[in-house]
């Protein structure tokens, strides 16, 4: 029972296409943020569904290359709006 209930949850995750993390995807889901754009200067740019899973992609972006986020600024997420993080990488 256990196997089957696991294996329906992970389908419906993959047919969702909402897996947390970055995404290419022009539409982003909760948990998700989109990858970062250079914005010159040691400067990105990185939206995401929510500003927490946006600062979750800084974070993410800068301990690939083994330093930390810096966060310029935030502009929060809204009912219609993704949320912007500008964050260089310290």
């Amino acid at each position: 029972m256990k196997k089957i209930l696991g294996s329906l949850l992970v389908s419906i995750g993959l047919l969702t296409g909402c897996a947390p993390g970055q995404t290419n995807a022009s539409r982003i889901g909760s948990g998700q943020w989109t990858p970062p754009s250079d914005l010159g200067t040691g400067k990105n740019l990185i939206q995401g569904y929510s500003t927490q899973d946006a600062l979750n992609g800084a974070k993410s972006a800068c301990a690939q290359i083994g330093r930390s986020a810096v966060v310029d600024q935030i502009i929060p997420s809204t009912q219609r709006e993704r949320a912007t993080v500008t964050y260089s990488c310290k």
